[in-house]
């Protein structure tokens, strides 16, 4: 009798409940989670890790309310 074979799993399940790097431009504001639609939203890197996904919209950004960055925990106003 043969020893069984170990099976990897394709994906690697997430430990600790981490956030992976978002890939693309955000879809919502990263302060109010209003969707990023119309004049004045802007969506840019993590000014700290660079990662992609970060987004305000016009009255947070009039506002000056905070927002963090999911991977690095960066903050900033």
């Amino acid at each position: 009798m043969s020893a069984p074979e170990s099976q990897t799993p394709s994906t690697p399940p997430a430990v600790g409940g981490g956030a992976s790097a978002p890939t693309g431009p955000a879809k919502s504001c990263s302060s109010c989670g209003r969707a990023l639609i119309g004049w004045g939203v802007v969506s840019f890197p993590c000014p700290k890790c660079g990662s992609l996904g970060l987004g305000r919209c016009a009255q947070c950004r009039d506002q000056s309310v905070g927002y963090r960055c999911r991977v690095c925990d960066f903050q900033g106003p």
